[in-house]
């Protein structure tokens, strides 16, 4: 080691004596809603508080609340799941440190640090690309996203489809080549290199008649329910479409496209390629996996009801959509982010086991599961909350409508018991 050597790591040590405190924080926005208070309190004057999403931040304005004045709240995203960070981190060590894109954004700066810091954290997790953000766009994007584009609506569109080639005598295995493959196979190769666009002008005559009579038949019904969850998440009145509302209330083309676009074809489609879609859903945060469950089935059954009874009928194509759809900016937008994607494409190995297990059964135990999760499945009041195995429609004593649940993890049904404890003992008594 060089005399210059020593000298820049003696000198850089000491710095890191006298700079401030960063208290980094990539827990689930639920651990963090819960333990707010706590964390604020331990937090020194002119430190940083580093998150990894804006989900604290929206919980704090639903009560009126901020963070405290004193510190700096800084915030690096990275567009993926966990495991996905993780797996192209370690791909990419040996390859200039590729990682996945990030966004960034500083919320508070006491002392002027701020940007370098976030700035080094991201290059520091191997983001090829950070882009810019704000913390309360953020967390709307963020969670918008899981419940529409990048988990409800892929999960929901693969249900619909199977069910109907399945419905129409194409074998499971055919069906599933041509549903989960197909998505994750040769059309998320080619957005993610080429962008979305290019997956249209690759079709024949033939495949692009058969494209434009689905999207002219399910861009309204599905526009309907993305409005819902745009308004669900965010409480903003009009709509247009999703890009355009996106667009208007501050989101970056950056920030649509990658945390939608890009986040679905390079972080959660391999995890669908490699174990189906219950596996890309079960390696996302509670958030995520939760709002999944609530609004998949919503596509699956409008997608059913309406998109392709409009297909079935012949319904004459609106063109103007079409149109809009081939000439709309955002495909000079997506054409960039090839140039700015990870390195190497992330893998998933058929034997992964990634999974944080939301229910484990040993003997009659349930392990592994938190009681906050099922405090949020009890209390969330909505009747597709769960994509089921089957179902049954009944009247409870009260003459509430209600469906009987079948889920593919529950053996005994144990769960029943526990989301309607008060019920069962008043119907006992």
């Amino acid at each position: 080691m060089t005399e210059f050597m020593e000298r820049r790591i003696k000198d850089i040590l000491q710095r890191g004596r006298k700079a401030k405190e960063i208290q980094l924080s990539a827990s689930e926005g639920q651990i963090e809603a819960d333990n707010h208070e706590k964390v604020l309190s331990h937090m020194k004057p002119n430190s940083i508080l580093g998150l990894s999403h804006g989900f604290l931040l929206g919980h704090l304005q639903s009560m009126g609340l901020d963070f405290p004045k004193n510190m700096s709240v800084i915030a690096v995203c990275p567009k993926g799941m966990g495991p996905s960070v993780r797996r192209l981190y370690v791909q990419g060590k040996e390859i200039n440190g590729a990682g996945i894109n990030s966004s960034f954004g500083v919320h508070q700066d006491v002392d002027g640090r701020a940007i370098d810091v976030v700035l080094g954290w991201s290059v520091a997790l191997g983001s090829p690309f950070t882009f810019a953000t704000a913390l309360e766009q953020e967390y709307k994007s963020d969670i918008f996203s899981e419940r529409g584009i990048l988990l409800g609506a892929v999960h929901g569109i693969v249900e619909t489809l199977f069910r109907r080639y399945t419905e129409n005598g194409m074998s499971e295995d055919l069906a599933y080549k041509n549903t989960v493959e197909c998505i994750t196979g040769n059309i998320r190769k080619t957005i993610s290199t080429q962008g979305m666009l290019a997956v249209y002008n690759s079709l024949s005559e033939d495949g692009k008649r058969e494209f434009e009579a689905a999207y002219g038949a399910s861009y309204y019904p599905t526009m309907d329910i993305l409005y819902e969850c745009y308004e669900d998440v965010a409480s903003y009145s009009e709509i247009r479409s999703v890009i355009e509302v996106l667009r208007k209330k501050g989101h970056s083309y950056s920030e649509i496209i990658n945390e939608r676009v890009i986040e679905v074809v390079d972080s959660l489609n391999p995890f669908i390629h490699a174990r189906g879609v219950s596996f890309m859903v079960d390696n996302c945060s509670t958030t995520a996996w939760l709002g999944s469950r609530k609004w998949a089935p919503r596509f699956d059954y409008i997608l059913t009801q309406q998109a392709l009874v409009a297909v079935d009928n012949g319904d004459p194509i609106n063109q103007d959509l079409i149109s809009n759809f081939l000439s709309d900016p955002v495909h000079l937008a997506i054409e960039v982010c090839p140039r700015l994607r990870p390195i190497v494409d992330i893998s998933v190995p058929p034997d992964a086991n990634f999974v944080w297990p939301k229910l484990r059964q040993s003997g009659n135990q349930f392990l592994d599961m938190s009681n906050s999760q099922f405090t949020a499945l009890r209390h969330i009041k909505h009747r597709n909350l769960v994509k089921v195995l089957t179902t049954c429609s009944s009247v409870d004593y009260h003459g509430n409508d209600f469906k009987a649940l079948v889920y593919e993890f529950m053996v005994n049904g144990g769960l029943e018991d526990w989301l309607h404890e008060n019920e069962n003992k008043d119907e006992a008594q």
